[in-house]
């Protein structure tokens, strides 16, 4: 699943946060209660830090104390609480402060998630991973027994799964159909297993402790469960049974806490739920913020490519890869070196930190050359807009201002060139030989 880069490269847990670099690499921070950062500690740890050298990493995943990373030879890691071994590690140590192997049977990893205390993962072939608690039926294995290894959970009907996600007590899964199913509290009884919460046209599924968002592939966000704070966006407090459709043409989608976001092509960020809206633009400080509860714009310079929401923080990824954040941030999960709450986007990361294309989309893009229109899959016509299935270099929003934010010398090299060769943006190049004229 060729899109999972604009979700899986930066994740946000209970109080912590992490991302992968366009090295490669895994940065850190936040609460370390746990073990969760990953830097052989457990003080909390108020800015960026490595803790996966470059060259390793793909893709990052937060659960409430825990986090995980695919690397790229798609195995799995996992540190933070392992409290009863649930983390899946083979070590009884209650908090596990360094990333550790998670034996997955030899099978290699393409997606994962993390919830309270359970842990779902996705093998290249589709199959379905489940361990940690049960208490509520969420491993999807019509048992309430909890598992200390992953194993193989089968699905209704032997079909294969893309996207996990988990909430507290509830999994989701996104098979390769598009159907959504779901477990644990709200769903699974006693001797039953995932049921159908939507039965296809889904492409992405994400969870907050106790409410769930599915994009479809028109744009469509669809949520439902709890909407103590208006997290469902669908304009009261009412609880949300089944899904509802709250806006539309959007690309990505994002649950924290009691919060919502998602953001379109053009990366224009709308939010909903507890405390996501700053009451004065122009204040740093918490709580100037306060609840809607229907999709709300919200102003973030550049716009967001990629948003991942905690319990009360939220990291964005802005599409020149740059970092930023707001919040909740007494344990200094916003990453601006601070304990004070932040009530607007404070940006903590310089651009070109995050890649933005995916390998997939830059060894294309390397293989095929810059076409006319930027474009990887078509070129559109002159009387035509970009079709949304398209994989444009344009990385950053579609302005009269063009590409803003750091950029470094780039000796006559191209942006869209730089971004396909994946170097970094804000690095200075520099020429080796005479300029061709133009």
């Amino acid at each position: 699943m060729e899109g999972l880069h604009r979700f899986c490269r930066v994740a946000a847990g209970g109080a912590h946060s992490l991302l992968v670099t366009e090295r490669a690499e895994v940065l850190a921070w936040g609460s370390n209660s746990h073990g969760q950062v990953g830097n052989d500690s457990l003080e909390d740890i108020p800015f960026p830090v490595t803790v996966i050298e470059p060259g390793r990493a793909q893709f990052v995943f937060a659960g409430r104390y825990s986090s995980m990373m695919i690397d790229l030879d798609g195995q799995l890691w996992a540190w933070g609480s392992n409290e009863d071994g649930i983390l899946g590690i083979g070590s009884g140590v209650a908090k596990q402060v360094v990333p550790t192997r998670v034996e997955t049977g030899g099978k290699a990893i393409k997606h994962a998630a993390g919830g309270w205390k359970h842990f779902l993962a996705v093998t290249e072939d589709g199959e379905l991973l489940t361990w940690g608690n049960n208490d509520y039926g969420q491993l999807g294995d019509g048992t309430q027994e909890k598992r200390r290894a992953a194993m193989v959970t089968p699905l209704p009907g032997n079909v294969r799964a893309e996207v996990v996600s988990a909430g507290s007590y509830q999994s989701l899964v996104l098979t390769e159909t598009g159907e959504v199913l779901a477990a644990g509290m709200g769903y699974t009884k006693p001797g039953l297993e995932f049921l159908q919460v939507i039965r296809t046209g889904v492409t992405m599924v994400v969870a907050g402790i106790s409410h769930n968002l599915a994009l479809t592939r028109t744009g469509t966000v669809l949520a439902w469960g709890a909407n103590d704070h208006g997290q469902i966006g669908n304009g009261s407090f009412d609880f949300q049974p089944t899904p509802t459709a709250v806006a539309r043409k959007q690309l990505i989608i994002a649950a924290g806490g009691s919060q919502s976001y998602c953001a379109d092509d053009v990366y224009q960020v709308k939010a909903w739920g507890y405390g996501v809206m700053p009451a004065d633009p122009m204040s740093l400080d918490c709580p100037d913020r306060f609840t809607v509860t229907e999709p709300t714009d919200l102003f973030i310079p550049d716009g967001a490519f990629s948003i991942a929401a905690g319990d009360d923080h939220a990291v964005i990824v802005g599409p020149l890869g740059q970092v930023g954040a707001y919040g909740a941030n007494m344990c200094g999960q916003v990453g601006n070196n601070s304990l004070m709450d932040v009530g607007r986007i404070h940006a903590i990361l310089q651009g070109g930190t995050v890649e933005i294309l995916s390998r997939e989309a830059r060894l294309a893009a390397a293989i095929k050359g810059p076409a006319e229109e930027y474009m990887l899959e078509s070129k559109a016509s002159a009387e035509s807009e970009p079709t949304a299935s398209a994989v444009q270099l344009a990385l950053g929003p579609r302005a009269a201002g063009g590409v803003t934010g750091p950029v470094g010398d780039g000796a006559g090299v191209p942006i869209m060139m730089r971004q396909a060769a994946g170097v970094a943006l804000s690095k200075n190049l520099v020429s080796h030989g005479p300029k061709t004229a133009t």
